[in-house]
């Protein structure tokens, strides 16, 4: 960048040289300096780009991971309610229970054989409905903690 005085405002005293140097590089410090923030500027631009890009990538690949899970979770309840389901209706009205586990005790006798009863506090309904209710709440817990941060209902 050339700038040409005319010949009538061309400094003639010292002092006025001295001004006029310091006015001129004074606007060449000052040009460089746009010109580096211009530079800063386009190169930060671009990696706001870049950034922008990797995580709408991202977004979209723990999108994707999402609905997988919450397809195989969803999955696991139908096989849970189906395993509730036939197990609470029995095939046929004459169909008995299980018959008593025997064991033989070696102390005892190698022939002689111990009938054992199952018996429990919780019995196998309780159990499968305890269970899918504990995984259908750490299923919801989980999906409240790692959705993302919008403000509204993820329900």
């Amino acid at each position: 960048m050339t700038f040409q005085v005319p010949r009538e405002m061309e400094p003639r005293t010292a002092v006025a040289q001295y001004w006029a140097l310091r006015t001129m590089v004074t606007e060449t410090v000052f040009f460089q300096y746009v010109r580096h923030q211009n530079e800063l500027t386009q190169v930060r631009l671009a990696e706001e780009e870049r950034r922008t890009k990797e995580i709408t990538t991202l977004v979209h690949a723990n999108e994707k991971r999402q609905h997988n899970l919450e397809r195989l979770m969803m999955a696991l309840v139908v096989f849970l309610a189906y395993v509730f389901w036939s197990t609470s209706t029995p095939n046929s009205p004459s169909e008995k229970r299980r018959s008593a586990t025997h064991f033989t005790i070696p102390i005892l006798s190698p022939f002689t054989s111990v009938v054992e009863n199952e018996t429990g506090v919780l019995g196998t309904k309780a159990v499968v409905v305890f269970v899918l209710a504990l995984v259908l709440v750490a299923f919801f817990t989980l999906r409240r903690w790692f959705a993302p941060r919008t403000g509204g209902t993820i329900w």
